[in-house]
């Protein structure tokens, strides 16, 4: 299996009738050598105490969306199933959750299935089916079409709702679970209690 760095520039076609390229537009694109993953690391290793996120007034640091996003992507692995190259739908408003749950998927190692907030049920059966997601993180408002989707078996909920279905992990539940194991995980590492 290749690494970023082993990749090539991708270049466009020659020109040849009826393409169109724009006057001022580079022709060729090198892949940048780091992922979008490391670069929040990289942002929240520089710049800790920066804001990485303001939303209704309400600041996020690098730091903190370093954290966050870490433990959603240990509980989307330990408690989801999430693997490798395994895909994730994501149907969520703009929002500081949808940061963390995007960035989340790709700390798992997963890809991201960005899906548009007015999709319908059908469009989210095809999607899962088309993509080959058992995963999907939606906002609770939204959950009803990705509840209909029988190939998912794991939807976590962003904010809250009154949903009772047995694949549904609320957000806060999640958080929670994630800080639990990581803090027995370090306990058995470092024998604390920390």
């Amino acid at each position: 299996m290749s690494g970023l760095s082993d990749m090539q520039p991708v270049t466009p076609p020659d020109r040849a009738p009826g393409h169109f390229w724009p006057e001022g537009v580079p022709r060729q694109q090198t892949v940048p050598q780091q992922s979008l993953w490391a670069n929040l690391q990289t942002a929240a290793t520089r710049h800790p105490h920066k804001p990485a996120i303001v939303f209704n007034n309400t600041v996020t640091t690098y730091a903190e969306l370093l954290a966050q996003t870490e433990q959603l992507a240990g509980w989307l692995q330990q408690n989801a199933g999430v693997r490798r190259g395994d895909r994730v739908l994501l149907l969520a408003q703009n929002s500081p959750a949808f940061s963390v749950a995007y960035y989340a998927v790709l700390r798992a190692d997963a890809m991201v299935v960005p899906v548009n907030a007015m999709s319908t049920a059908d469009d989210l059966a095809y999607l899962a089916d088309n993509s080959g997601a058992a995963v999907a993180i939606t906002d609770a408002a939204l959950a009803g079409a990705a509840l209909a989707c029988p190939r998912l078996a794991q939807v976590l909920l962003i904010g809250e709702g009154e949903i009772n279905d047995p694949r549904t992990t609320q957000w806060a539940d999640a958080a929670n679970s994630a800080r639990s194991t990581l803090k027995a995980t370090f306990s058995c590492v470092t024998g604390s209690n920390a």
